[in-house]
């Protein structure tokens, strides 16, 4: 799967591959949390990179317009908010929420979240489901990571799910959304985190460079750098898991809400 080799496409859209008639659509915020995966028009899926934060959503709109798939898949990282989960854990997530809306909600489809939750479950990784947060910049801290976990009751915080739900909610595009934990709860998080994604992303390498220089950064980096190899790898078994599952299904309406 992870051997094909369609080109970037040059629509607007940065790094967006060829998403046209696809039954599923895998998108993720970064080409790491793409774990490799090309697009295959036989086998029927497009893959695109949409971006972190809101900028996923934006994105994910134009996508949208024009080429509407039966399916989408969302994969990422994730931070826990619930004592307990470990880095490379998987969570299937019901719900999302931003803690800009605090009020509002959007569910995840019921039968393709089951679905996804069988077969990952079957092949012995570490797998719940539960409700995901969306927020606007990292949760740095353990202590901040544990108070949205308490306060929201979700299991995992990231910085796009909420807005991609509600694009897909929007256009009626039923939506799968999985995601790895990166940091456990009690992690607390390297300044260059917030660096990579206050430059949503784009120049990780040369923030990662940059910071290691500072010899007083490198006993932070050393461990981010082992659960980030942890949760690609769980990346990994996810994609080669649920994109023939999902790209075998059969169309589906999105739920009703």
């Amino acid at each position: 799967m992870r051997q094909l080799t369609d080109k970037w496409s040059d629509a607007h859209l940065r790094r967006t591959y060829d998403t046209s008639a696809a039954h599923l659509l895998v998108v993720a915020p970064t080409e790491r949390e793409l774990a490799g995966l090309r697009p295959n028009r036989l086998a029927g899926f497009g893959v695109a990179e949409l971006g972190i934060g809101h900028t996923a959503a934006d994105n994910l709109r134009e996508i949208l317009k024009t080429r509407r798939p039966k399916i989408l898949l969302s994969i990422g990282f994730g931070g826990a908010l619930l004592e307990g989960m470990r880095t490379g854990d998987v969570v299937v997530s019901t719900e999302a929420a931003a803690v800009q809306l605090p009020t509002r909600r959007v569910s995840m489809h019921p039968e393709l979240t089951n679905d996804a939750m069988s077969a990952l479950i079957a092949t012995g990784m570490r797998v719940t489901k539960g409700s995901i947060l969306t927020v606007p910049v990292p949760l740095m801290s353990g202590e901040d990571k544990q108070r949205h976990g308490a306060l929201t009751g979700a299991s995992v915080v990231d910085m796009e799910t909420f807005w991609i739900a509600q694009e897909a909610d929007r256009a009626g595009v039923p939506l799968v959304s999985v995601r790895t934990v990166i940091d456990e709860m009690h992690h607390d998080l390297p300044d260059l985190v917030a660096q990579i994604t206050a430059d949503g992303g784009q120049r990780e390498w040369y923030h990662t460079l940059r910071a290691m220089k500072n010899p007083a950064n490198v006993g932070a980096l050393v461990p981010l750098a082992v659960r980030s190899r942890k949760a690609v790898a769980a990346l990994l078994a996810i994609v080669d898991t649920l994109v023939p599952v999902l790209t075998k299904h059969p169309p589906i309406r999105a739920a009703h809400r």
